[in-house]
């Protein structure tokens, strides 16, 4: 890979990061239409990872390899190995990454993502009183009880 490519990388990641910053992965899809990554303008990658900065909630949405080149410019640039965290379903695409790469992502716990709820500041709703309409919008979108594909769900998912 030539001086342009690790270039494209230094600049977004100078662009896109801080030391410190935490990089969650939110998203991982296949695509049948190749699309580009927004790290290195490299195309076509099928295999689109959404990585959000924490603290800015910027999106940069990668190839696979791309992690990698990611982590190993962070830590040139900012002395300091990079904060790259999968929830704990993709895990299986985490591992595949440090199998291939180690020590690249960290696997998210769910008590991480979960912390206990303040009980005193949620909302109470009295369900008697709630008719179909407004039930349905009481979940985040795409949440809702019937939007949920269950023939497509992968039940053998570690």
């Amino acid at each position: 890979m030539g001086s342009d490519y690790w270039r494209r990388i230094a600049q977004t990641v100078g662009r896109f990061a801080q030391p410190g910053d935490i990089l969650r992965c939110i998203r991982i899809r296949r695509v049948e239409d190749p699309s580009t990554c927004e790290l290195c303008g490299y195309s076509p990658i099928h295999w689109l990872h959404t990585l959000q900065n924490s603290r800015t909630s910027e999106i940069l949405i990668v190839g696979s390899e791309c992690i990698r080149n990611y982590a190993k410019v962070h830590e040139k640039r900012f002395g300091r190995s990079a904060d790259i965290r999968y929830p704990p379903q993709y895990k299986k695409a985490a591992r595949f990454l440090n199998a291939k790469f180690p020590g690249t992502v960290t696997v998210e716990q769910d008590d991480m993502l979960f912390p206990e709820p303040h009980w005193e500041e949620v909302e109470d709703i009295d369900f008697r009183y709630v008719n179909e309409q407004e039930f349905d919008d009481l979940f985040p979108e795409g949440m809702g009880p019937d939007e949920v594909d269950w023939d497509s769900f992968d039940w053998d998912e570690d």
